[in-house]
């Protein structure tokens, strides 16, 4: 599949295989913009997974010094931890800690209000998800064949929304659905929603990205991606292909961690070797039996004859 150009200017990007999981991550600048406000953290410790995203707000540095703040927090907090008992408290805790390291350095450079990220975190042990949420940036996971939005945006469109002012089709056409009601880092304190933990199996896919991926890109053709055959790298690069292709109106970050497809076969294939390499036992055994046998009936019954 031919990448767009756009492409060469990903900021970063990390992809392989954690514990069972195939993940992998990508961020890009898009086609409108210069500058890429957004940032991604994947971070494994043993059988533990964290993933999370990271929009940054206020304009160029600013946004990105935001999110930058964000995503170095989640790695400190994650490297310095050596047990996660309560995967949904690690979460709120890592996202309260990133929200009063960016209002610190906000107010200490008179930036009070005008800086901030939005925030989605997933946390993947012994096969449970666990996720949470501050801000628009999203969560999906692909179950049963149908691609479900888990976390709830923090927008004012939303809002209205949920509370019948306005209808799906004018939320989709609204030209103030990127208006946040809550964002990391412009208030003191903040609130990170979290949601009920969802038992993965192999056949589930999770997506976490910013709104450079879901406003270019439609629901029915990210699930389209996640279900195909391509690699879990080919799958990130085909949605951030198809956000630029679109129009690529912001940064785009994705992030998508599945199992491992060949996992069940590998473990085949060294079973396999294994009775392989037992039947070559048994068969060198039997030739050495056969040859002593012989050996023995020479000596017993040849030799004595001559």
């Amino acid at each position: 599949m031919k990448q767009a150009k756009t492409l060469k200017l990903a900021k970063k990007e990390d992809a392989g295989e954690i514990e069972g999981l195939s993940c992998s991550a990508l961020t890009d600048v898009g086609r409108k913009r210069t500058n890429n406000e957004d940032d991604f953290v994947v971070l494994k410790k043993g059988g533990t997974v964290f993933l999370a995203v990271f929009d940054g707000m206020g304009g160029m540095e600013k946004g990105e010094v935001a999110s930058t703040i964000a995503a170095q927090t989640a790695k400190e907090v994650f490297e310095k931890q050596t047990d996660f008992p309560n995967p949904e408290a690690f979460i709120v805790s890592v996202l309260k800690k990133a929200n009063e390291k960016i209002f610190q350095y906000a107010e200490a450079h008179n930036l009070s209000g005008k800086m901030g990220t939005t925030a989605a975190a997933t946390f993947i042990k012994n096969g449970v998800l666990s996720a949470g949420n501050v801000g628009d940036s999203r969560v999906y996971l692909l179950k049963d064949g149908k691609l479900s939005q888990v976390t709830h945006d923090h927008t004012l469109v939303a809002y209205q929304l949920e509370n019948g002012m306005i209808s799906e089709k004018e939320a989709r056409e609204s030209t103030q659905k990127n208006v946040l009601t809550r964002a990391l880092g412009v208030k003191a304190g903040v609130e990170v929603e979290t949601y009920p933990e969802v038992a993965l199996n192999e056949k589930n896919k999770v997506l976490l990205c910013s709104d450079g991926l879901y406003n270019m890109v439609s629901e029915k053709t990210m699930e389209s991606v996640l279900k195909s055959k391509l690699s879990t790298e080919e799958k990130v690069r085909a949605l951030i292909d198809r956000a630029n292709r679109n129009g690529g109106e912001d940064n785009i970050t994705v992030i998508i961690a599945e199992s491992v497809p060949m996992r069940k076969e590998r473990g085949n294939l060294q079973d396999g070797g294994k009775k392989s390499r037992r039947k070559f036992m048994y068969i060198t055994l039997v030739l050495v039996l056969a040859f002593a046998l012989l050996a023995l009936y020479y000596l017993k019954f040849v030799k004595k004859a001559f």
